[in-house]
């Protein structure tokens, strides 16, 4: 891919997979997409997102994996 396509093909890859999610039959109101900040980035990402989903019964405990810390 060229590199000057690399934040397009980023954006679609992000809105697919968001998209999965709700194909899945999880609803968006338990769903929320985190871009991470400059300072959380790996050394060779120009860009990272998350989705997140809130757990039924968590309070305002939102997840991106079951290995990720928790964020509010």
């Amino acid at each position: 891919m060229p590199p000057e396509e690399a934040d397009q093909w980023f954006e679609y890859w992000v809105t697919e997979r968001f998209a999965w999610y709700l194909s899945l039959g999880i609803p968006e109101s338990q769903l929320r997409l985190r871009h991470h900040q400059a300072d959380e980035l790996s050394h060779y990402s120009a860009a990272t997102a998350d989705v997140e989903f809130l757990f039924p019964g968590a309070g305002t405990s939102w997840r991106a994996s079951p290995t990720a810390p928790t964020s509010t």
